[in-house]
């Protein structure tokens, strides 16, 4: 797979909620100003206006929405209903029933605080950076996936899935290879290449021996 270099605490963390957000964080990202107040206030139903505080923060806390935005820790869906002044969280469960409507309150949510989406430019402005940091330096694929999230972070970029990310980045990590054994290449005089490949295959012979010795097919 093109992103086995993610383990599975990272693709736990990337996005979700790993642990109940702390006092401080509540009374921050979780914290409905009065605009945001006023604007739940226009909402029909308690399930929408719950479920779409749950992902106004969801947002400022993750950098990006959740395929099932009421997959929160009840201490969020809590504290937004005693802001709201809504007695019963179970509510919530209701916001999944039209889809629509979820997605219409996330273009509304973006817009008003100004995220963008991981799109077009977006996209491009990423790749010129990966590229750059690739030619630099010698960079674990690992350690670029976290670089690539704060860089879109810091951006106000909606982030995207994790197996995105990590297709852009092994895809430019393989180019920038083959674009530097090409440059090796065609420096080569004829019989260092021809020694060169000779070598190549006598590294693939001892490694097929050592697997078959091994019991390894």
């Amino acid at each position: 797979m093109p992103y086995a270099f993610l383990t599975d605490v990272h693709l736990s963390r990337y996005g979700h909620y790993t642990d109940a957000p702390t006092v401080e964080q509540l009374s921050g990202p979780f914290f409905l100003s009065q605009d945001d107040l006023e604007i739940t206030a226009t909402l029909r139903h308690d399930h929408t206006r719950l479920g779409y505080a749950v992902q106004l923060c969801t947002l400022r806390f993750l950098n990006t929405f959740l395929t099932d935005p009421t997959d929160v820790p009840p201490v969020v869906v809590q504290t937004l209903c005693h802001q709201l002044g809504l007695k019963d969280p179970s509510v919530l469960a209701r916001y999944l029933e039209r889809e629509p409507t979820r997605f219409a309150h996330q273009r509304q949510i973006r817009k008003r605080l100004g995220y963008k989406e991981f799109v077009g430019a977006e996209v491009l402005n990423l790749l010129r950076w990966l590229v750059s940091s690739v030619q630099l330096e010698e960079t674990r694929p690992i350690e670029l996936f976290d670089r690539c999230t704060r860089r879109l972070v810091a951006r106000g970029v909606i982030l995207p899935g994790a197996t995105v990310l990590a297709r852009l980045i092994v895809k430019v990590r393989e180019r920038s290879a083959g674009q530097l054994y090409r440059q090796l290449e065609a420096q080569l005089i004829p019989s260092h290449k021809e020694a060169l490949e000779q070598f190549v295959r006598l590294c693939c012979l001892n490694w097929r021996h050592g697997r078959l010795r091994a019991g390894v097919a």
